[in-house]
């Protein structure tokens, strides 16, 4: 994969310095050391390089002995090394780790590099910085000469090729070890070809016995792998000793991309400026070919960029790799949209068998573990354990599909794998045979949310959710407080209500809206490893309380009582309301009913009355209302009497009338019935005589409101009927019934 190169990025915090006493390429935590006990001295004199023996390092490995150790004072030497003899080469900071160290450093910036010929069937480079060779094959090379390489504590520019070797074909050799070094790139490749960028190269012969471990690979670009197998003298489609690589051992090496880019400014070969398509490949963390019994583990890959494109795929098991063990890797993608967490394949040579790749945490991926088919396909293998997640396509892939001249994968065994947040499918596996679901392969208790064909993965069922702390009763207005569902699904919980006249429930509260049996029932949402899951019903008791206060209380005052009306209390306790009782204030008076009207009796006719209205229910009586506006009962007032057959006013009758206003507009009444009475009618004339009565009073009474400055009362006249016979003057006169 290649991008476009805009600027160093990190590199330049690393490689600030090439040339110089001072260089400060992997200048990263430390002090330099000291030379050991009868070690050759490679120098200029001064206090940190005492008794230097040889002013250039080429000068003292002519001169030295087989065995010896040749330790190189701080500072740049501008030389390209041949070794042909087995020698042990210190830098100023040897046995510091390069990763984390600083100070001073030994710098070989020669452009031909360190080379092992004939005769160096061993050696050990130790706490150096290497950079400025400009080959084809790397900054060491120890290719068809032996075993037992030491190469650690180093900075390497790998801009034109790292450490190159491998140990010639020898069965079981001296063990061969690269560690705590850090590799660099001070100039990204864009290369479509050659060593460009490769930290560790294992070429063209074998790699048996080599151990890779605790590394630090920082942004590497270029046309291969961090760490590249590539290429045995035959690596056909059974393993063989002597050409492929055995028992090599990769573990606990970082790699970080961040996909730097570098501001090419003219076009290259095989670069067009501008075009992203064009740019350098972010290279694998290892591409591995060739192989039995390699073991790659406790690795850690980080892509920084989110959903690069330019991405490669950190582990690439491309072809002829046999019993590989990967294990414990943690590879994080951050979207990486064209690349695999774990490519097992035959893509480059005859596919191997007997892969395990177990335990690995993959993450952020296009597939997380995709097992390819091919003109070979991987068999017998076994993926177990993995953990794959956010996957942007599949996370546990097996395509492509067979075809002709198309194999799959098949014989293997899947189990225990949790695949889940894919876009597409969790788990797929487009073989054929008589494997789980129909596949050539078998799929075990993994874990995954989406499956082609199904039964590949699935989720697990959760124990049935419960609420644990489901309230024993309630009552009536309250509510539970938050409830906790209990249960081993790790989707979102809920709780609902099966009874909503008594109770409702909303997230994880119940509110009690009614008395009686409250049901609740718990749920969990599909999660990422579990189904959904519904509980059973849990009840319990909510209690009734006493209704709330009745409102609008109104009333009509009458002749020693008053009517009083309200409205029913907008809570009713959760239990309903049986009746009420009404109170008067002063005097305590009562009336009780069942309906929302009352007469209170017995009252004081002038006495200024408020009434108050409770409710009932099964529980007892609820609160007071707010009292009503003051209310007068009062008697009637009756007008002297008419002369006999008359119906005119007389002046004393005029100041009784006019009394009576000022009494209507002192307390406040509002209406005013004027019944006119006579003597037994013996004819419609006399009953048209009381009714004439009425009137006479009630326009005089309009007249004396105004007066008065009273308006708006209610006046009506009737006929009052018979008060007695005979022609008294208590037949002729008009009673006024006040009202408010």
């Amino acid at each position: 994969m290649k991008k476009a190169l805009s600027s160093l990025g990190s590199f330049a915090l690393v490689l600030s310095t090439l040339t110089g006493a001072a260089a400060t390429l992997g200048s990263v935590a430390g002090a330099a050391t000291t030379p050991p006990a009868g070690s050759i001295v490679v120098g200029t004199a001064g206090p940190s390089c005492p008794a230097p023996s040889f002013a250039t390092i080429q000068s003292a490995i002519t001169a030295a002995s087989a065995g010896s150790t040749i330790y190189v004072c701080a500072g740049t030497y501008n030389e390209s090394l041949t070794i042909n003899k087995p020698l042990t080469l210190l830098g100023a900071q040897w046995g510091v780790d390069a990763r984390t160290r600083s100070g001073a450093e030994t710098v070989i910036d020669g452009i031909g590099g360190i080379t092992y010929g004939a005769g160096a069937s061993s050696g050990t480079i130790d706490g150096f910085t290497l950079n400025g060779y400009t080959g084809g094959t790397g900054e060491i090379v120890a290719s068809n000469v032996g075993s037992g390489w030491t190469f650690t504590n180093n900075v390497v520019d790998v801009s034109n090729g790292g450490i190159y070797l491998n140990t010639d074909g020898l069965l079981n050799p001296a063990p061969s070890t690269i560690s705590d070094n850090q590799f660099v790139q001070a100039t990204p490749s864009y290369a479509d070809g050659g060593d460009y960028g490769q930290a560790v190269l294992i070429w063209g012969n074998t790699g048996n016995n080599v151990t890779i471990s605790n590394n630090a690979f920082v942004n590497l670009s270029g046309p291969g792998a961090g760490i590249n197998t590539s290429g045995g003298l035959n690596c056909g489609s059974t393993p063989d000793p002597t050409t492929f690589s055995d028992n090599l051992s990769i573990q606990g090496n970082t790699f970080v991309d961040n996909g730097a880019s570098f501001p090419w400014t003219s076009a290259t070969a095989g670069f067009t400026p501008g075009d992203p398509s064009t740019g350098y490949t972010d290279e694998n963390f290892l591409a591995l070919f060739c192989s039995t019994d390699a073991h790659v583990s406790n690795n850690t890959v980080t892509i920084t960029d989110a959903n690069d494109s330019n991405a490669s795929t950190p582990l690439y098991l491309g072809g002829g790799d046999w019993n590989t063990t990967v294990d414990a890797n943690t590879l994080t993608g951050n979207g990486a949209s064209n690349a695999s967490g774990i490519k097992l394949s035959g893509d480059f040579y005859t596919a191997g068998a007997g892969a395990v790749i177990s335990r690995n945490t993959i993450s952020g991926f296009l597939y997380g573990i995709h097992v390819a088919g091919g003109s070979s396909a991987p068999t017998s293998f076994v993926l177990s354990s993995n953990s794959v997640t956010a996957s942007s396509s599949k996370g546990l892939d097996f395509s492509p599909a067979p075809a002709p001249g198309v194999y799959a994968p098949s014989n293997g065994t899947v189990l225990d794998n949790v695949s889940t947040g894919s876009t597409a499918f969790d788990c797929f596996d487009p073989s054929t045979g008589s494997g789980t679901s129909g596949t050539a392969n078998v799929w075990f208790n993994n874990i995954g949310a989406t499956s082609s064909p199904l039964g590949l993965c699935n989720l697990l069922t959760p124990s049935t959710p419960s609420i644990s702390n489901l309230p024993a009763s309630g009552i009536f207005g309250g509510s539970s407080g938050t409830l906790t569902v209990s249960t081993t699904g790790d989707g979102a919980t809920s709780v609902s209500s099966s009874t909503p006249l008594v109770c409702t429930a909303s997230g994880h509260a119940a509110s009690y809206v009614g008395a009686g049996t409250c049901t609740l029932i718990a749920h969990v949402a599909t999660g990422t490893l579990y189904n959904a899951a519904t509980g059973v019903a849990q009840s319990f008791t909510v209690a009734p309380i006493a209704p709330g206060a009745p409102t609008t209380v109104t009333g009509h005052a009458g002749n020693g009582s008053v009517t009083v009306s309200w409205a029913p209390p907008l809570i009713n306790g959760g239990s309903s309301v049986t009746g009420y009782v009404v109170t008067a204030s002063p005097g305590g008076a009562t009336c009780t009913t069942a309906v929302t009207s009352c007469t209170v009796s017995g009252l004081t006719n002038g006495t200024h009355y408020t009434f108050t209205v409770k409710a009932r229910n099964i529980v007892g009586l609820g609160a007071a209302s707010a009292p009503s506006a003051q209310l007068v009962p009062t008697s009637s007032v009756t007008i002297s009497p008419f002369a006999y057959k008359s119906a005119a006013l007389t002046t004393s009758m005029k100041t009784e009338i006019r009394a009576l206003a000022t009494l209507i507009k002192t307390d406040g009444f509002r209406s005013v019935n004027l019944a006119g009475f006579t003597n037994p009618p013996e004819s419609t004339n006399d009953e048209k005589l009381g009714l004439q009565r009425s009137l006479s009073v009630a326009a005089y009474l309009v007249v004396a409101l105004n007066s008065v400055g009273y308006h708006g009362v209610a006046i009506t006249e009737t006929y009052g009927g018979t008060l007695r016979t005979g022609s008294a003057s208590a037949n002729r006169r008009v009673v006024a019934s006040l009202a408010y």
